[in-house]
């Protein structure tokens, strides 16, 4: 019987690729479209899919964003049972990311 070895080399921490693309995306959509976000009660309804849109980036991406912590979904005061965001926590977070990682 034979054995097989494997190592690990390093680890990879997880990174969002060309953040300053993302984030300028993200303000152009906002300046371009800030008056077709819904807002029920003075509250933001993004959600997932519109999340994805505004940042230019496929849905599996923004996922993958959110289990690694990337972006924090809010939970709705306003609607139940409905995972929103903010546009504003949304871009706190993706440049607290950029001031960290130093614009990757």
């Amino acid at each position: 019987m034979a054995t097989i070895e494997i190592s690990v080399l390093k680890t990879v921490e997880p990174f969002i690729k060309n953040i300053d693309a993302v984030i300028s995306h993200f303000e152009w959509y906002l300046a371009k479209n800030k008056k077709y976000i819904p807002v029920f009660s003075g509250e933001e309804i993004i959600n997932r899919i519109l999340l994805a849109k505004m940042l230019g980036i496929s849905r599996q991406t923004l996922t993958g964003w959110i289990r690694k912590g990337f972006i924090t979904p809010v939970k709705s005061k306003r609607v139940s049972n409905i995972e929103t965001f903010s546009t504003k926590a949304v871009l706190k977070q993706l440049k607290r990311y950029q001031a960290e990682h130093g614009g990757k």
